[in-house]
């Protein structure tokens, strides 16, 4: 990081957070290796990050005259991997010493589909001993530090003035304008998106559970839109920002959707770049020219190894004439992208696209950053090298960004900036009406999260279970011996008993069967024991994160922890609970050992909201 003769406090605190960011990259670097460190093939193998031997399946080429391969695994070796859509991998021969970097499209089991990042396939291909290797990717440290320099930098202009904003050092701006009021959205609502179209700087949508905090995103942008023309709309996974696509296009909003193939969701893919360069008026003469190069291409591999100068000539001479082509193909391809992204509404790509080269011609009035209190800091900065405006919408409150690096972790990397400019003047709005659960279930987080500010919408405030009398039940398992132990998954936890003791209160209230149920844990021990016990029911079980944005008629939460000590470990992580206790609509059914949790202030106001309400029940009374 490039040090300053003199620098003010938010550039000291910039600087501060980029050293902060190496010691997430340290650690994630060096977890990686130690998970690849060893050197033989089935010890990699082992370790679910290479798969050998390969057999080619298919060969091809794709978008971008990209070498596209699909391998097939052996019977004998399919099993628990390491590998997903977008995996940076090396194609390896085991036999030459040869590799190719690629990334993976496709995977399950028995195949993989790779693109190759180079133009020709390998003269290795046919190789009896083909195998692949998972890849560390370095691209969203590279894009988060070369974020942070720039922020460092600026010491003029409008990512100056953004940095000192975010700082507190100078108030946000707003313009006066006319304000709109849409029918659709509630006061809030409308206030939210007033607030965004009137700021000249940063602004923040405060999006508690089911405050219709998507709705309000996209109508706020569709507004943008109106003014603006075209919109840079980021979200911190590819999960998330499929997930606003969609719901931009349903509100009849041109998308493209700017990233990696493999990685987004098959629902949108016609919001794609990819989708709508098929669709471009141009792209046909584009396929004439990857047939014609293909066309030389095979012409000059039918010349066999051993050939005189005149063939050797003649080869080379097709091979370069394949190369203009694709070269000439280029060249269209990019008119077609830049065609196609000047005239989009929306373009929208995670944090770290937003650095993509094909945006790298592309300013934009404003970003808008959705899901922002899951975002790392440096990586947040990304789409603001890209725009004059930044609206960052999402909840602190909710799941936190990840991070691995526990120094990194008490240094504050896992402060998001949307966190740490909730409580500056004049920057941010709550969406105060919620429209999902019943106002008993809504309470106890609305106190002590939200500092009673949330209002339940009267469609959903006293909406319940069919045949259900409570909206809550905690089920106290303190006294029954249900220990916690430790867990299939590595040193995860599980509770058998509890587990048991769930599915028995789940079939004593014989809930309707249109009623939808989901039951969370925060433990992957006992995800795999649920998921055993649930006997062939249709019921999502999963660990809180993957529950994120989800929600059910009716929700169990098992707890799992119980022992002497009172340790409850990352039952600590209250936010996280704040979201699993958010997902129920109509009943909330929490399971767990008040004598553990109870020690914890957290959990025994819990307990105390649920004893006071007539929400306490005992284990021993579903015990037969």
């Amino acid at each position: 990081m490039k040090r300053l003769f003199f620098m003010t406090e938010a550039q000291e605190y910039i600087a501060q957070l980029a050293k902060i960011f190496q010691l997430e990259k340290k650690e994630e670097i060096d977890q990686f290796q130690a998970l690849s460190k060893s050197t033989s093939i089935t010890q990699r193998k082992n370790e679910g990050i290479t798969w050998f031997p390969l057999k080619v399946r298919d060969e091809r080429f794709g978008m971008s005259f990209r070498p596209v391969i699909t391998l097939l695994r052996n019977p004998s070796d399919r099993g628990v991997h390491r590998f997903q859509s977008g995996s940076s991998i090396a194609l390896f021969d085991d036999t030459s010493g040869e590799s190719a970097a690629g990334l993976v499209q496709e995977v399950d089991d028995s195949e993989v589909t790779i693109t190759l990042q180079q133009d020709e396939l390998p003269e290795w291909l046919d190789s009896k001993r083909l195998g692949i290797n998972l890849l560390f990717d370095m691209r969203t440290f590279e894009q988060g530090e070369f974020a942070l320099q720039a922020l460092l930098n600026a010491d003029k202009g409008r990512l100056k003035h953004l940095r000192e904003v975010a700082s507190g050092k100078i108030l946000p701006s707003h313009t006066a304008n006319h304000p709109v009021l849409l029918p659709d959205l509630n006061d809030s609502q409308n206030a939210a998106v007033n607030h965004v179209l009137s700021s000249g700087d940063i602004a923040i949508i405060h999006g508690p559970p089911g405050t219709g905090k998507t709705t309000t995103i996209t109508s706020t942008i569709a507004q943008l839109v109106k003014k603006e023309k075209q919109v840079l709309a980021c979200a911190p996974s590819n999960a998330a920002i499929d997930h606003l696509v969609r719901k931009l296009s349903d509100k009849g909003l041109k998308v493209v959707r700017i990233g990696n193939v493999p990685k987004i969701q098959e629902d949108i893919l016609e919001s794609t770049l990819d989708h709508a360069m098929r669709n471009h008026k141009d792209f046909g003469e584009i396929k004439k020219y990857r047939k014609r190069a293909d066309e030389f291409r095979k012409l000059a591999k039918q010349y066999k190894r051993s050939f005189g100068h005149g063939e050797r000539e003649q080869r080379k001479a097709l091979f370069q004439e394949s190369r203009n082509l694709v070269k000439d193909a280029r060249k269209l391809e990019d008119f077609i992208i830049e065609d196609t992204l000047r005239s989009a509404q929306v373009i929208a790509c995670t944090l770290v696209g937003a650095n993509h080269r094909f945006l790298h011609k592309i300013q934009f009035k404003t970003a808008f950053i959705d899901e922002a209190g899951q975002a790392l800091e440096p990586l947040t900065w990304i789409p603001a090298l890209k725009a004059e405006k930044l609206v960052l919408s999402g909840d602190p409150l909710q799941l936190p960004p990840t991070v691995k690096s526990q120094e990194a972790m008490k240094a504050g990397l896992s402060i998001t900036l949307l966190e740490r400019m909730m409580g500056l003047e004049g920057i941010s709005v709550l969406l105060s009406t919620q429209y999902r659960m019943n106002e008993k279930i809504m309470s106890f987080s609305n106190s002590y999260f939200y500092a009673d500010k949330l209002i339940a919408h009267p469609t959903v405030a006293t909406h319940t279970v069919e045949g259900q009398n409570l909206e809550i039940e905690f089920i106290d398992t303190a006294g029954c011996g249900y220990n916690e132990k430790s867990g299939e998954a590595g040193n995860s936890r599980q509770n058998p008993e509890e587990a048991e003791l769930l599915f028995k209160h789940m079939r004593h209230n014989s809930y309707p069967k249109d009623a939808s149920i989901g039951i969370i844990t925060p433990y992957r021990g006992q995800l795999l024991t649920l998921n055993k016990e649930k006997e062939g029911l249709h019921i999502k079980v999963s660990t809180v994160d993957s529950f994120q944005g989800q929600e059910r008629d009716i929700i169990y939460i098992s707890l799992v922890r119980s022992n002497d000590r009172g340790e409850i470990g990352f039952l600590k992580d209250y936010r996280r609970m704040n979201v699993a206790m958010t997902r129920a609509r109509k009943k909330l059914v929490v399971v767990g050992d008040s004598a553990t949790i109870g020690q914890d202030d957290f959990y025994s106001k819990f307990i105390t909201y649920c004893e006071e309400n007539g929400f306490y029940k005992s284990a021993w009374e579903f015990i037969a």
